[in-house]
């Protein structure tokens, strides 16, 4: 994930684990203005990304583009996707998602 704005971009990234073929939930990944940071190795086919500018409060899919909806809470999670309600404190957000080219792949915030 490459970060091309003006802003450190706050993300969370479902995918589906390349070795285990669960469904996973990561968040929240922080990138710096002009970085880049690997994210890891996914299984091929679709992944679902949020993201949060922390300037602008702006987020990234923009609301006519929210395919999901998932729970996060608002610390640093890894884990297995289950399919339960929210838990307490834990919010929704919308996601976007995306079907990269096989090899390495870079996606970019502007």
């Amino acid at each position: 994930f490459c970060n091309k704005n003006g802003a450190k971009l706050n993300l969370a990234v479902a995918y589906q684990d390349a070795t285990t073929g669960r469904w996973i939930m990561s968040a929240w990944h922080g990138v710096g203005p002009g970085q880049c940071k690997p994210f890891g190795s996914v299984k091929a086919g679709l992944f679902y990304y949020y993201a949060e500018n922390e300037v602008t409060k702006a987020f990234y899919p923009a609301t006519n583009s929210i395919e999901k909806r998932y729970c996060l809470p608002r610390s640093a999670i890894k884990r297995e996707m289950l399919n339960v309600p929210c838990a307490v404190g834990e919010k929704q957000y919308g996601f976007r998602g995306r079907t990269p080219d096989a090899g390495t792949y870079t996606f970019t915030f502007n």
